[in-house]
């Protein structure tokens, strides 16, 4: 039944438009010039109304009967009604084509003599017109009583409905439980209703729901409706579902029931009005009015009259799918709620609520069938009610082939569909006018998810003849609101914008389905791998042939069946190998109206297309024509001919000038046609001319152009130079082009200077265009006209190649210019701001200069001028010494400058503030000098305090600090988001164990897995009396199970805290007992350690969750101190997917982070969500400004320690950024191992790991022989060169980056493209050699646990910041605190001092110990306690810690971070540790050589000793020492500061000794604990040597 409703939808559009052709052009045409009788045609006019009014009551029959006996008989009937229309179409077309050609062309005859005309066109056919009208008439005639005679009488008993269009009531009433994927949505609808600033004038507000067909719009406003917090802030809920046939007093009537609860009696709107009127007077209402449709304003307005007495803050809450209804109603843009479709996973979850009812305890059907299952769900395309019906449709197929059939069927094949999807659908469609019924028809031709452009869209209505004249509006215009209204009803989606930032629309699958099924048995798209879907292609009038790269000529044989075909359009996907069209192809095909060959292979076209003459659209673009034929020039019906990209096009046909009926030619030319044919003039309706190519011969110049003035979009005017003068260039008339918007004048050969400007002055166009292109012209200066203020809308002007132009044009009173685009004016030598006038460039928002060489000087930039511009950009100006005053420029937000390296510094009044992104390349003064900028001004001491230098931003927060937006309130929105933007992604890796025990590939969790994982993790701890803000311990390495715990306390609001998994039983107890743990997340491997502490923490710790399993023997250990014990799996089975997750704030503690103790106890360092979310947020920025965002493609390499804050940031920013995290195993041992198995593309690493890179590649070099190590240091030097010139990258060697640094591009996994360096300094020398070598760029960052990690960090492509931590976080501020002790003065030229820091990412105290708060915390700024030196870039340089210092006996202060670092650059140790103390006047030192180095000393010197003797060696430590000295001075170091007694210690300093932080800082008190008897020793030998 639904078949013949929809096919009766169409066959009625198409009558509709035949019989708008026939009376406008029948009895005009017709009568007066073939002098019919008028009786005849107007019995004929009868008979097409009559057969419409029987189409339309076989549609409305249908719309309201169940009856399917006759509805083959109704099928074929309307088969027949539409064949017979189409034929009378192209009869009527045939006879138009004719006339026209006659009235074009070149013959002997008397158009106003009608005996002449009509025996000149009865002699071009080979039939009677007035017996094909006779035939045509009877042929309707038979028809019509058919219809009459055989159903219609009975189709009548069943009953005539009183309304042709439908609609589905609904209630309020909602099971919640079946609701899926609309949280968010439904946050945001509530936000909306209970937004107290809402309202302006009126006491209610109105938002609007608007959203295609079947999308949720209803289940979203049920859900908002029944909302609690809904619920209480209003007095009144009323819910209506309102019908498609408008009613404003059966609407206004069912609001007033709903609110009094009662039935009334009233019928006539006054009455009914003031009823309403009566019940919500002075109360806070909230109306749904469901499935809005009417788009006339006034009864909006008539509505809602009797509604604006209630009280302030109600709501109307309106749904619909017109765009036209929601912008009538919302009271506000914003308060238009554009509902999206749901995620494919989303859409699967609510197939599958359905589909695997009938089987929810077998879940081995329900894996069988989830692959293919959710590939169905896909097919939904996000769309519910497509979901929910599909997923009834499989609730009783339980076979896979079944569900195979399913997905691979058309949605509308389905009967279940068909009955369910069609009510949701066929309202918007019923509500079309017939026009639009059958452009969206035609749309079925496309396949599913073709990118719609509405131009192209359009043009192809025009021709088919969709689109008819109305009054003086072009066709065009009439085609473009056709689309607007689908689009605005929902039948077209906007999806992207085209590299011409034009928009592309999408159809969805469903709606295009729906496209499909209405227009069956008219449209046809064929997929060249499928055969013909039917044997009678008769009645086929469009199709199209989707090509991809199989296709042969062959294909196109099957066409000749579609006898009355009008379209054909290959549609290439990919390379299309159809190379020619059959010479017979055009012959069979004679009706033809658009035909489309675009992107194929072909090279020419057969001369038979001069017999379709019907066309009106030709597309060949995109193809190897080198020529059209000149039969062509015969279809004198040809309206649009494209020929775009045809790059071997060599000439048009020499008759072009018969196309009189043309009015779109759009075509490339890059050259290759030297002039148009000759009386191209004479194309007089030409609306669409994209070039013209000025020829040297009569009938090809450019005085051709004179006649078309329906010109409009854009031309190119190209050869110029072929203008021979002033005159000449007038007779064009461009002034007269009114319609005109782009101009391009192109000129290939320089001229005479002074010709060529007054030729440039003839050209002058309208002054309405809106933009400007000029290139090669070879005048001194430009006309007056190009800056004249009349030009009132040019928005653009771009100068190309103008070389000779000693005068820059005044441009600056141009009111609406916003962009300017200046390239390759070299003879200008300067530019003033004076020439432009007052207040100059009022609306200009880009300026680019580029390739101006010998422009020098820039000047008179003042306030008042360009005061919206945005972007400016200067490159490859090698002369230019200076800049403007800039700091005029209050709206500028990017600024380039780029190969000006004459420019020596920025304008001494700075940058404007609103500066958001500068970009400095290749110009190596002035880049140095721009990377922070000052928002206090230092202060000298005062009051016991000392001095302090000025207080810096980075420059990308000038205007003001990041802060985190009001939508985030903890990290875990991070998860969660990244999980809804793409759960399939995957996550967290780790290496999985094979059956001979190694480690196999990385196998992956997904986002969705991780997150489900976490909820039920939050779930079991809620269950077990966790509450939000308790506290969490998580004890282990680095695995998935460690982020899963964070996300779980992340989602539950419970503070966790991390553990090093290097930690002894003292310290767990301490950070428990301190932190007062409740629960907390164990390492396997780990249990025995906390078990071992358990009877001391026990009051606090009352539950254990191991990371894997945990044995029986553990779990009856731990219940004796009254704790619980579980595995991994046994916990998340007591969690639940379905909990209600706590609010979050800002404010919240997110987590309590201990310090690795390098002094005394640990210290707890409170986080709380806002520093913690600011800190990522922050890096996101820093990265998506300077160097290379993260991706969803990019990999992390987990290893170093979770528990240390550094580490925990970079995972989150990982995590919200969609990439995946990769863990190591563990073991040191098989490190490098697991690298190379991840290959990850950011490696986060501390000094110690980049110093053993450094070291082991070195050795290979050295040991790889002469030509080896010769090559690879000339590499080294080479690119080292290009990097302190600035150059990029991956620019500054990219040879080299092949074929000498890949192995060490290798060592990392061969794509690593981000690398980070943080916890202690790196040494430079290290620094550059992996910025050389590495093949990536490198960032070094600095911060401490209480700054969140990172508080500087430096741009991975500058390479000036070689040797420092970088510039400030866009969180912080910093400045520098004088050290007097120290020397170190905030205020001297070279500023250093104690680094201090204040902003949104610092932490919030330390945990019960408010005294060491106080003490690091002075008038709101952190002392960090680390010594800086502002360097003049503005980066950052550690140079000292002045925790670190001590004084020797003889007064002298010594600095040993600092010394350490240098003599760490020692070839022959991996690590040290110098001691002194005030009792001593020298110093000392704990060594660990560099083992290969050492042993090939001693076989040098004949020393046979293992590793550990020669440590012990008398030689090979003043071996050791000498070199170490001597480093030392070449370092200038004091003589104080040399050593004087050294201990050469064979193991590396370990954490399993705690000599060390899991960062790889020194434990100082530890070490000398450790060493103590060893320093002794050292200073009694030293002495006794001095004695």
């Amino acid at each position: 039944m639904e078949s013949v409703l929809f096919q009766s939808g169409i066959v009625s559009a198409s009558l509709q438009v035949i019989i708008d052709r026939f009376t406008t052009f029948a009895q005009k045409e017709l009568s007066l010039l073939f002098g019919f009788d008028n009786n005849d045609l107007n019995r004929l006019e009868r008979t097409l109304f009559k057969v419409q009014s029987l189409v339309d009551n076989v549609r409305d029959i249908t719309h309201s009967s169940s009856c399917s006996s006759h509805n083959k008989a109704q099928h074929l009937w309307l088969r027949d009604i539409q064949n017979a229309l189409h034929e009378a179409d192209d009869f009527l077309d045939e006879i138009a084509l004719e006339i026209s050609k006659l009235a074009s062309a070149n013959v002997n005859v008397d158009l106003t003599n009608k005996d002449q005309v009509r025996n000149l066109v009865f002699s071009r056919f080979k039939f009677s017109i007035p017996s094909e009208i006779a035939k045509m008439q009877r042929k309707l005639e038979e028809l019509a009583r058919e219809m009459d005679g055989s159903f219609v009488d009975e189709l009548h008993n069943l009953g005539m409905p009183s309304s042709t269009v439908g609609n589905l009531q609904t209630s309020s009433l909602l099971d919640e439980s079946v609701v899926i994927g609309r949280e968010s949505d439904k946050r945001e609808v509530i936000k909306l209703l209970l937004d107290e600033d809402m309202g302006g004038s009126l006491n209610f507000s109105v938002i609007a729901i608007v959203g295609m067909g079947g999308v949720g719009k209803t289940t979203l406003a049920q859900l908002v409706y029944n909302n609690v917090d809904v619920d209480s802030n209003f007095d009144l809920k009323i819910w209506v579902s309102v019908s498609a046939e408008y009613n404003i007093e059966r609407v206004t009537r069912s609001i007033a029931e709903c609110a009094s609860r009662e039935k009334l009696k009233l019928s006539d709107l006054e009455p009914i009005q003031m009823k309403l009127r009566e019940i919500v007077i002075g109360k806070k209402f909230l109306i749904v009015l469901d499935g809005f449709w009417d788009e006339d304003e006034h009864n909006w307005d008539m509505l809602c009259l009797p509604l604006r007495v209630a009280a302030q803050g109600s709501r109307v809450l309106v749904t619909t799918q017109s765009m036209f209804v929601s912008r009538i109603a919302a009271t506000a843009s914003p308060y238009q709620y554009h509902l999206q479709t749901l995620s494919h996973e989303d859409c699967w979850e609510l197939l599958k609520q359905r589909a695997f009812s009938n089987m929810r305890y077998d879940t081995n059907k329900q894996l069988e069938l989830r692959e293919i299952g959710f590939k169905i769900a896909e097919k939904c395309d996000g769309l519910p009610l497509a979901a929910r019906v599909l997923g009834s449709a499989l609730r009783f197929r339980s076979d896979e082939m079944e569900w195979d059939e399913v997905l691979k069927s058309n949605t509308w094949d389905i009967p279940e569909n068909l009955s369910k999807v069609i009510p949701a659908l066929k309202l918007s469609y019923d509500l079309l006018d017939a026009c639009l019924k059958r452009c969206f028809a035609y749309c079925s031709i496309f396949p599913a998810s073709f990118d719609f452009k509405k131009d192209d869209l359009v043009q192809l209505w025009v021709s088919e003849g969709f689109v008819q004249p109305r009054g003086t509006r072009k066709v065009e215009d009439i085609g473009k609101q056709y689309f607007d209204i689908l689009f605005q009803r929902s039948f077209f989606q906007h999806s992207h914008l085209d590299l011409q930032t034009k928009p592309v629309y999408k159809m969805h699958n469903v709606i295009h389905d729906l496209a499909q099924f209405v227009s069956d048995g008219v449209c046809l798209r064929i997929e060249d791998d499928k055969s013909f879907p039917w044997s009678d292609l008769r009645c086929v009038r469009h199709s199209s042939l989707v090509c991809k790269d199989n296709n042969k000529v062959e294909t196109l044989k099957a066409f000749r069946k579609c006898g009355r075909l009008r379209t054909f359009i290959l549609l290439s996907q990919g390379v299309c190998q159809m190379d020619q069209i059959p010479y017979e192809f055009f012959l069979n095909l004679r009706y033809i109206r658009v035909l489309n060959l675009s992107f194929s292979n072909i090279s020419e076209l057969p001369n038979s297309i001069g017999t379709l003459k019907h066309l009106r659209h030709l597309d060949v673009s995109e193809t190897h024509v080198q020529k059209l034929p000149e039969s062509v020039t015969d279809l004198n019906g040809m309206e649009i001919l494209k020929l775009k990209n045809c790059f071997k096009l060599l000439q048009l046909p020499k008759n072009m000038k018969n196309l009189t009926n043309l009015r779109h030619l759009e075509l490339d030319i890059k050259r290759q046609i030297s002039s148009m044919p000759k009386e191209f003039g004479k194309l007089t309706n030409l609306q669409t001319l994209s070039a013209f190519v000025v020829g040297k011969e009569k009938g090809q110049h450019i005085e051709e152009l004179k006649d078309m003035r329906f010109l409009h979009g854009s031309i190119c005017i190209i050869n110029l130079e072929n203008v021979i003068d002033m005159k000449e260039a007038v007779a064009a008339k461009l002034e007269q082009k009114v319609c005109l918007e782009g101009l391009e004048l192109q000129w290939n050969v320089f001229k005479d200077g002074l010709e060529e400007q007054q030729i440039l002055a003839g050209l002058q166009p309208h002054n309405r265009i809106k933009w400007l292109t000029i290139t090669g012209y070879g005048g001194f200066m430009f006309p007056s006209w190009l800056g004249n203020p009349t030009f009132c809308k040019i928005e653009r002007i771009l100068l190309q190649n103008c070389h000779y132009c000693k005068v820059f044009p005044s441009l600056g009173q141009l009111p609406m210019l916003k962009h300017l685009y200046v390239e390759e004016m070299h003879d200008l030598i300067e530019m003033e701001g004076e020439s432009q006038g007052p207040n100059s460039f009022p609306s200009l928002q880009s300026l680019t200069f580029h390739n101006m060489q010998n422009l020098q000087q820039w000047r008179d930039l003042k306030a008042g001028d360009m005061p919206n511009l945005t972007h400016l950009t200067i490159v490859d100006c090698p002369s230019l010494n200076f800049l403007p005053s800039l700091h005029y420029l209050a709206r500028l937000e990017s600024l380039e400058i780029s190969q000006c390296p004459n420019i020596q510094c920025l304008p001494e009044e700075g940058l404007p503030n609103s500066l958001k992104c500068l970009i400095v390349i290749d110009c190596c003064v002035l880049k140095e000098r721009c990377r922070v900028h000052e928002v206090e001004e230092g202060r000298e001491a005062s009051n016991g305090k000392p001095s302090v230098g000025a207080v810096y931003r980075c420059i990308y927060a000038k205007d003001a600090l990041l802060q985190v937006p009001p939508h985030l309130h903890s990290p875990w929105d991070f998860f969660r988001d990244s999980v809804k933007r793409n759960p399939k992604c995957q996550m967290l890796g780790r290496r999985q164990r094979t059956d001979s025990k190694e480690a196999g590939g990385y196998v992956w969790l997904t986002y969705q897995e991780v997150y489900d994982a976490s909820i039920q993790m939050g779930s079991a701890m809620t269950t077990l009396g966790v509450n939000p803000s308790d506290r969490c311990g998580i004890y282990g390495s680095n695995c998935p199970e460690w982020i899963i715990a964070m996300e779980a306390c992340n989602s539950h609001a419970v503070t966790y805290v991390p553990l090093y998994d290097t930690l002894g039983p003292n310290a767990v107890e301490f950070i428990i007992n301190h932190a007062e743990v409740s629960i907390a997340f164990v390492q396997e491997n780990k249990i025995p350690s906390i078990l071992s502490c358990l009877e001391r923490c026990c009051s606090n710790l009352k539950t254990i969750v191991s990371f894997g399993n945990v044995s029986s023997t553990q779990k009856k250990e731990a219940e004796k101190f009254g704790t619980c014990c579980f595995t991994w799996e046994e916990f998340l089975h007591l969690g639940s997917l379905e909990c209600d997750l706590p609010l979050k704030k800002k404010s919240d503690i997110c987590t309590i982070m201990y310090t690795s103790g390098t002094t005394g106890d640990p210290k707890g360092v409170v986080i709380k969500n806002e520093a913690f979310m600011a800190e990522v947020l922050s890096i996101d920025q820093i990265i998506s400004l300077t160097d290379r965002v993260a991706t969803e493609e990019d990999v992390y390499f987990s290893f170093l320690p979770l528990a240390h804050v550094y580490d925990q940031i970079m995972e989150t920013y990982c995590i919200h950024k969609n990439a995946s995290i990769g863990f190591w195993q563990g073991d040191i041992r098989f490190l490098m191992e697991d690298i190379q198995t991840l290959k990850p593309t950011i490696f986060c690493g501390v000094p110690r790991v980049f110093e053993r890179i450094y070291a082991g590649i070195n050795n290979k070099v050295s040991s790889g022989g002469l030509l080896q190590s010769t090559l690879f240091h000339y590499a080294y030097n080479y690119k080292l060169r290009n990097l302190e010139k600035g150059l990029p990258q991956h620019k500054a060697a990219p040879l080299f980056d092949r074929l000498v640094f890949d192995k060490t591009k290798q060592a990392l996994g061969g794509r690593v493209r981000i690398l980070l360096s943080g916890a202690a300094p790196l040494p430079r020398h290290v620094e550059e050699f992996m910025r050389v070598t590495s093949g990536s760029t490198l960032s070094q960052g600095y911060g401490l646990t209480e700054s969140c990690a990172g508080c500087f960090t430096a741009i991975g492509d500058v390479y000036s910041m070689t040797g420092t931590v970088g510039i400030p976080m866009t969180t912080i501020e910093a400045r520098l605190e004088s050290v007097p002790e120290m020397g170190y003065d905030a205020l001297s030229s070279v500023p250093r001092g104690e680094i201090c820091l204040r902003g949104v990412s610092l932490f919030s105290g330390y945990h019960k110990r408010q005294d060491l708060t106080h003490q690091v915390m002075l008038d709101g700024w952190f002392h960090t306690g680390d010594i800086g030196e502002w360097q003049p870039n503005g980066a950052m340089k550690i140079i000292d810690r002045k925790k670190n210092i001590f004084k020797l006996s003889q007064g002298e202060y010594i600095a040993v971070e600092s010394i350490e670092n240098k003599y760490l650059q020692c070839p022959l140790i991996t690590s040290i540790w110098v001691y002194g103390n005030s009792f001593e006047s020298f110093l000392v030192a704990v060594v660990v050589p560099e083992r290969r180095a050492l042993e090939d000393w001693a076989l040098e010197h004949s020393l046979t000793a293992d590793y550990k003797s020669l440590c012990d060696n008398l030689k090979a430590r003043k071996y050791i020492l000498d070199s170490l000295n001597s480093t030392a001075q070449k370092h200038q170091l004091r003589g104080f500061e040399l050593l004087k007694a050294i201990h050469l210690e064979p193991i590396p300093f370990d954490m399993e000794r705690d000599l060390i932080t899991p960062t790889f800082k020194l434990k100082r008190p530890q070490l000398l604990k450790y060493y103590k008897d060893h320093i002794d020793e050292l200073y009694r030998e030293a002495k006794g040597t001095k004695a």
